[in-house]
């Protein structure tokens, strides 16, 4: 099914999925704060067509272009869903899962070549005794949806050479950028700081890394800046904690690297950068230090150096996730039809 991906309308906000931390039995609600001139705006998001489930069933384990793959772990069902045409669809199981295998990472995006949706999935094997839980070995299994196909496929790439023994890092999460998934790559050796990019190309439905000069390792998270893939590393200087960004300006090149800038960010033990609005606004996730069980939204402006919170509705745990509100349709005609 070949989608007009043209719908989008360029508009980036902020998704939360948050909770009340201090309810036994609270429930997941979805909210977004969006960038509109001067101001911000909280709009809650209706969550019923994803059913009333258990704020600890629901994952959002991957998004492009305002399409969201949702997944519910407990249930043992995933859709792919638009907010904002209120379009789901269910995506239908695999074939080859059984109870020796688990799911390890999921990643979504746009196929650059032939003009469709496709969501990857990460299998790998519970008899795998290896310590480092949190990441998979070269052995995974690997399968390819493409939205409107009605079912997975496996691709037969999951040993790839060309990622030289590193193993991907699931904590970190999937990344679209430039018709490709991207993760965190990091080599086997304890005492090796070979860290890479590895990345899944959608159109030709193959592995392949890009490099890193020594200056940008060890990043902790992706993002776009001014149109270019950007990482994300944290040092620190006199107790406080700086936050570097290097964009990548020739996408591939590991010579076009370079540090866009540096930001005090203080005392906090935790710091996500999120996205970038007009390119002088920062926003951020965040952990202080002196309150460990509540996270922050927060922006920083590049030219006023300052820091501001957002605020968000009800004492709370969240996640939070940059989204592209689009009207791009997800189902074909006969699905629209029934």
């Amino acid at each position: 099914m070949h989608l007009d991906r043209s719908q989008r309308n360029n508009k980036e906000s902020i998704l939360i999925k948050r909770f009340n931390s201090k309810s036994s039995q609270s429930k997941a609600s979805l909210s977004m704060i969006s960038y509109n001139d001067s101001s911000y705006s909280s709009v809650d998001v209706y969550l019923g067509l994803l059913g009333n489930s258990s704020v600890y069933d629901l994952e959002l384990a991957a998004h492009c272009d305002g399409i969201i793959f949702y997944s519910n772990y407990i249930q043992g069902y995933s859709v792919l869903c638009n907010l904002a045409t209120r379009e789901t669809v269910l995506v239908p199981d695999t074939t080859s899962g059984n109870d020796s295998s688990f799911l390890f990472s999921v990643g979504f995006g746009y196929d650059l070549k032939n003009h469709q949706y496709k969501a990857v999935r990460i299998t790998k094997s519970r008899r795998d005794n290896d310590w480092r839980t949190h990441m998979a070995r070269m052995s995974y299994n690997v399968e390819v949806y493409t939205l409107g196909s009605y079912s997975w496929r496996q691709v037969n790439n999951g040993n790839s050479n060309s990622m030289n023994s590193r193993q991907i890092s699931a904590p970190h999460g999937s990344f679209y950028f430039n018709g490709a998934i991207h993760w965190k790559g990091i080599p086997e050796r304890l005492d090796s700081n070979d860290i890479v990019i590895i990345l899944f190309n959608l159109s030709n439905e193959e592995f392949d890394i890009i490099l890193l000069p020594d200056e940008v390792k060890p990043f902790m998270h992706f993002l776009v800046w001014d149109g270019s893939f950007a990482v994300s590393r944290e040092t620190h200087n006199n107790h406080s904690l700086l936050l570097d960004i290097f964009a990548m300006k020739e996408y591939g090149v590991k010579e076009s690297w370079s540090k866009v800038f540096t930001i005090e960010i203080g005392h906090f033990i935790f710091v996500r950068p999120l996205a970038i609005w007009k390119n002088n606004e920062i926003v951020f996730e965040i952990m202080d230090d002196k309150d460990r069980n509540n996270f922050q939204l927060v922006t920083y402006n590049l030219k006023r150096q300052e820091f501001k919170k957002l605020q968000i509705l009800e004492p709370l745990f969240f996640k939070a996730y940059v989204y592209m509100e689009s009207l791009v349709p997800i189902k074909s005609r006969r699905e629209s039809n029934a």
